[in-house]
């Protein structure tokens, strides 16, 4: 079986929690799209969406959850709690 074809369409730099995380966002073949974040070597945080924008707006949702969730510093009204 051969791997899809993919193609990036963009990416761009976003601030979570005052570090700086990549975002590249991918086309398929069928016009779905995902986004991607490596947050380490072995740890990848992926979002699809029914085009790229969409994609791209879940992820951007999505991703603040899946950093804090990886932290030890959560956020909790608004407030910094060391874990």
């Amino acid at each position: 079986m051969e791997p899809e074809p993919l193609k990036m369409v963009w990416k761009t730099e976003i601030s979570i929690l005052g570090t700086e995380f990549s975002v590249e966002v991918f086309s398929r073949a069928n016009g779905r799209g995902f986004a991607l974040t490596r947050y380490s070597a072995d740890d990848v945080i992926i979002t699809d969406g029914r085009s790229v924008e969409d994609a791209f707006l879940r992820h951007n949702r999505a991703l603040p959850l899946a950093i804090g969730c990886r932290l030890k510093t959560t956020m909790s009204a608004g407030h910094e709690i060391q874990n």
